[in-house]
This record gives C-alpha cells, structure tokens and sequence, in this order.
C-alpha cells in the first residue's frame, strides 16, 4: 500500500539532503527525508568534522615542539588519546543532535532505513512505499575500491583508519595530493609519522594554480613530508610487517617501503538506489543533470556528492537548496566556478574562480600578482608567514577572474573574494575596501592595489 504523497522525497541525510530538506519546508512542501545511517553524512560523521578535531591538536602538539622562537619552551607535549578520541565523538554527536532537532523544528519527516526506486513515482523503505511528486537523490559518495586489493594484513587504509588510530605508525605513503589526502599527510607527520606522497601528475594539487602549489610543496617539505611527483603506483607485495609499493616514474620503476598505505578516493553512492526502476539507467559513475540538477526525468534532481566531485560539503550544501528550490518550481543554474575549493591543512589552501593558466587558456589579457603573507603584521605577530595570496585579473575592465589564497585562516578570507565575485566587484573596488589592521585580510587590498601598480607596502 502507497502512503499519502508528499511533495517531495529526499534521499539521504547528509548536508546536501538536509539543507534540501529544510529549503523545501521553508518554501511550504511536504517533505520526507530518508536516511540510511546517521543524519549528517560523511562530512559530520567521518569526514570534515571528525578530522577537524584531531589535526587541530596533531597541528598544535607540532607548533608547540617546533615554534620557539615564539618565546614559549614547553616540555613533554604528550597525546591524551583517550580524551582527544572523546572530544571528537562529543562535537559529532552534539552537531547530529543538532542537525536532527533542526529537521524536527523544521517539520521534516524522517525515515531511517534504505530507499529504493521501485518506479519513477515511488520509493520503498523496507516494507513500506512511499510516493511523491518530486524526489531528489542526496545519496553521497562510498569509498572507492582499495587500490590493489584488500588482502594485505589490513594495511591499505582510507582515511575512516586515521578517527580510530591511537597509535603513531613509522611510516605511511599517501596515494594522491587533493584536500583530503593532504590533510591526513599532515596529521601523520605532525604526529611523528615519516610520510611519503605519491603523486600521479607532474606536481602536487594538478588541479590548482601552479605557484600556489609550488609554494605548498615547498612547505610540506619543510615539514619533513616527502613529495614524490609523476609516480604511478602499480603493485603492492607485504614485506615482513609493512608493505613495498612499487611506482612507474619517467626515470623507470621505484619502490618505497612503509607501514601502511593510504588512500582516500570516493565515488558516488549509487549502486543501491535502483535508480533503473526510476527509469535512469544502471550507472556505477556521476548520472548527467542539467544546469538545474535535474535529471533527463524532470521530476528527479540530484544534489550533493552523488552528482560527482569535488567532494565538498558546502557545494553539498549549496546545491540541496538549490535542488529543493528548482524542484519547487524555480529555474536557476547552479554555479559551479562560485564553488570555493578548501585545503584545511597547516597553513590551508583556498581557491576560487580560475588559475593563471585557465585564464589564459580562455583568452584573456590577465594580470595576476602574488604578495607573501611574509609581509603581513598578523603573519609576522603569529610566526605563520608562510604562503601568499594572488589575485588573478582581467586587463581591461579589472574583472577578477581567480583568488588563490595559502596561509593562514585561507578559508575565512576566500569567503571575502567570493563575494567580491558575485557581486562583480572590480580590482579597484576590492582596493577601496577599509580593512582592520593588523589583520591577514590586509594582505588582499595590498595585491588588489598592485594589481594596478599601486601597493603601498612594496619595495621597488
């Protein structure tokens, strides 16, 4: 038997779906949210939160042993396990709690099981049937499959290993350089760990500025973090306790020994969802959506991870209310280029809008210019002058094209040149903005001012 039909399904319970959910309820539907696991997804429950909690004190225990020059000698910086692993569950459970009573205020439905497309108008949750005029598929992303296999002792590990790791391992090599993958080298290596990088492509983080990367490299090295680039893994053999890998490189074959072999590649969830009985196909890969996220059935949408990379929750986040919204009857195209690209590392890395060479691919007449943080007061004040912030231009009409930004609170900042871009605020503009001193976000009217050859603090 069909249960009364809501105005809108939701399938999965992570922040895509929930922010779906809460936008569809804001604009008067009927909603139903189904959740498999816990409400809040990957990023809340094994992902960007969990994470955060422990590379924030891996991070800390680093400067205190490594920054003395800040006038501080602290001795015997020692990890409490124990309550470092029961902080980290607290800050999970009390923002799951949160996100559910949220829901409830909200007057969202739940329902906890797995959905299934048993046609194009209904969804079964065990025994029950539930039907709806429009649906959107928040199913998130699975780990990809273990590269190599899974039979060596346990030592090919994702980064669900590092929530539950209590004890330091000698070594580990990290398959890749995006924004998970650096983070757990990072947290590894603070910790004690000898880390080593293996990076496919020609230079650490392929898919960002080339001189922001360059600077990264430079850090993570210095660091004790060993980089090795144009390395393609093709076998693993265990070696007594630990594991060889050995990778092609344009030199020939190599190998590095380590303790455990890291990966963190996801692809969408979309194997259990019978999205063949919905009349979409059978797809292991990203399914195609329009501009407005919805499908070829123009009464099913897509949002979050499920609908392919980058796997961020605030694009989760964004394109969940977006999806309800359009759903809903709206049409408005999700802007993909206005999505910030976030490395939470030490310093972080944040991005968005095009590189240097994406501009000049595309045409333009670019200025871009790039001032270190070196030249910060904040910078100098906190000893975190390491990285810079570049701004990527237009000639003609100052357009700002790309914000590229490594250092300090890089997060907090791109958020600033994000809003420059959407309102469409020129160089110069940016260059009139009034910012406190002292303050990093000091940093970005000086390279908006040289943009025009115009700095103030700049030798000549």
């Amino acid at each position: 038997m069909v249960e009364d039909k809501r105005d809108l399904l939701v399938l999965g319970g992570g922040p895509a779906g929930v922010a779906a959910s809460i936008r569809a309820r804001q604009l008067g539907a009927k909603v139903l949210l189904v959740e498999k696991d816990d409400i809040g997804g990957v990023c809340m429950n094994r992902g960007c939160v969990p994470t955060k909690c422990l590379m924030e004190v891996a991070w800390l225990r680093w400067w205190l042993k490594t920054k003395t020059e800040m006038g501080l000698t602290v001795r015997d910086v020692e990890m409490d396990w124990e309550r470092l692993m029961a902080r980290k569950e607290e800050t999970v459970r009390f923002l799951r709690m949160g996100t559910e009573s949220v829901l409830k205020s909200n007057g969202v439905e739940v329902i906890r099981g797995k959905g299934l497309f048993s046609s194009p108008e209904e969804v079964v949750v065990g025994e029950r049937r539930f039907a709806a005029r429009r649906f959107i598929v928040a199913c998130g992303a699975r780990w990809d499959e273990e590269p190599f296999g899974s039979s060596f002792s346990g030592r090919i590990v994702n980064t669900d290993w590092l929530l539950n790791m209590t004890e330091v391992p000698d070594s580990v090599t990290v398959l890749g350089s995006g924004p998970v993958e650096l983070e757990a080298a990072q947290y590894l290596r603070f910790l004690g760990s000898e880390v080593t990088i293996l990076e496919p492509s020609s230079r650490i983080m392929p898919l960002e500025d080339r001189e922001m990367a360059r600077r990264m490299s430079s850090i993570l090295k210095e660091q004790g973090v060993e980089i090795i680039v144009g390395a393609t893994p093709m076998n693993v053999e265990e070696d007594g306790e630990g594991l060889t890998i050995s990778y092609e490189t344009k030199t020939g074959p190599k190998e590095v020994s380590c303790s455990f072999l890291l990966h963190a590649r996801r692809r969408p969830a979309l194997e259990d969802l019978a999205l063949d009985k919905a009349g979409l196909g059978k797809t292991d890969k990203a399914i195609h959506l329009d501009p407005y996220l919805a499908t070829t059935l123009s009464h099913i949408f897509f949002a979050g991870d499920g609908a392919g990379g980058p796997f961020y929750s605030h694009r989760a986040t964004a394109m969940g209310i977006l999806a309800a919204e359009n759903a809903l009857g709206a049409r408005r195209a999700f802007q993909s280029e206005r999505v910030p690209r976030t490395y939470y590392t030490f310093p972080q890395l944040a991005s968005v809008g095009m590189t240097e060479s994406q501009a000049k691919e595309r045409g333009y007449e670019v200025i871009s210019v790039t001032i270190p943080y070196a030249t910060n007061a904040s910078a100098m004040i906190r000893l975190e002058t390491e990285g810079a912030l570049k701004i990527v231009s237009e000639r003609r009409y100052g357009e700002v094209l790309g914000v590229h930004i490594l250092g300090a609170n890089a997060t907090e900042l791109i958020s600033e040149a994000l809003l420059a871009m959407e309102l469409e605020a020129t160089v110069e503009e940016l260059a009139q903005v009034v910012r406190p001193h002292p303050s990093f976000s000091e940093t970005l009217t000086e390279v908006a001012r040289e943009v025009m050859g115009e700095a103030i603090y700049l030798l000549r």
